[in-house]
């Protein structure tokens, strides 16, 4: 009987280290692959609610292994975007109050977005 816990602990924990290693992968499939299945399938809110649950949980796997994407360009004229993966060794809570108060006095943060036809 403990020789199944212990295996089946082994196997939830192989199971958590796929998923966060191939996440990325896996979160591609599903907003594109299995969310088109789903629209065929049940409709198109269906397939807004896949999204919404996909883009959940990333945030969330982003957030537990304190990594932040932006994308940015360099001048308003740049035709390519450059994707910055961020990592951090200190979650928000653990940056001491010094630092926080000169991010937010001296940083800003512009979300621009340009529809292009």
């Amino acid at each position: 009987m403990i020789g199944w816990i212990i295996l089946g602990a082994m196997a939830g924990a192989l199971l958590i280290t796929a998923i966060g290693r191939f996440w990325n992968d896996i979160a591609n499939w599903l907003n594109n692959t299995a969310a088109n299945a789903v629209e065929k399938v049940l409709g198109y809110d269906a397939k807004k609610f896949m999204h919404r649950a996909v883009a959940t949980v990333t945030r969330l796997h982003d957030k537990l292994h304190n990594k932040t994407v932006v994308y940015t360009r360099q001048s308003a004229l740049d035709t390519h975007i450059h994707k910055v993966t961020l990592n951090c060794t200190a979650s928000v809570y653990e940056q001491e109050d010094e630092v926080k108060e000169l991010f937010e006095k001296e940083s800003t943060q512009v979300n621009e977005f340009i529809y292009k036809n």
